[in-house]
């Protein structure tokens, strides 16, 4: 059984952005995560305010204020 889930993004067209829709569509995607029991449920996006804001009023906080670290290695560079 899955313990964690990793969400990568969650891309909204600009013509479509600022409207609901993306709070929407993850409120439909944790819902359906969480059917499944307890997990772990891990974002990874871009690290500006309006993308922070939208997380966190999802109710993710960052790694930072739960005492723990995200390491990764990215081989594209």
């Amino acid at each position: 059984q899955a313990t964690v889930v990793l969400i990568q993004d969650l891309l909204v067209h600009p013509d479509y952005q600022r409207k609901g829709l993306g709070k929407k569509l993850m409120q439909r995607a944790l819902a359906e995560i969480k059917s499944y029991g307890q997990l772990q449920i891990e974002v990874l996006t871009d690290d500006e305010e309006t993308t922070v804001s939208f997380y966190k009023s999802l109710g993710f906080r960052s790694v930072n204020d739960a005492g723990m670290i995200s390491l990764i290695q990215d081989t594209r560079y």
